[in-house]
């Protein structure tokens, strides 16, 4: 009984159903590592993440606590974790997408970006 509580505890950890943190099992934010963007990876996303169809996850940039703040305050803020000694924050971006056809203006296709961020931890 021991080995199929174990099995299924892991298999959950595995999934991602165990939890919703934000941070894989190799301690990359997002499941990406900080030098790395998707869809150009080849590391996967979080599930959480995954499921939403963001057109670019980018890699992380070191912003001030001030930038922090300012995005906090404007409800930017998507998605953040704390990995000492750092404070991991997402800011979703919506860009517009116009094909060029004969009827471009007419259709609008909405693309998203994620940008992933991180300041200095100061709480």
């Amino acid at each position: 009984m021991r080995k199929v509580i174990a099995i299924i505890a892991c298999t959950l950890t595995l999934c991602g159903c165990a939890g919703s943190r934000l941070v894989s099992r190799e301690g990359y934010y997002l499941g990406l590592p900080d030098s790395e963007n998707h869809p150009y990876s080849k590391y996967e996303l979080v599930p959480k993440i995954s499921q939403r169809d963001f057109h670019l996850v980018t890699e992380v940039t070191v912003v001030t606590q001030d930038d922090y703040r300012a995005a906090k305050k404007a409800g930017l803020v998507r998605y953040e974790q704390t990995i000492e000694p750092f404070l991991y924050f997402s800011i979703e971006k919506k860009l517009r997408y116009s094909p060029k056809t004969e009827v471009a203006g007419i259709i609008n296709v909405p693309l998203y970006n994620l940008e992933r961020k991180k300041t200095i931890n100061l709480r």
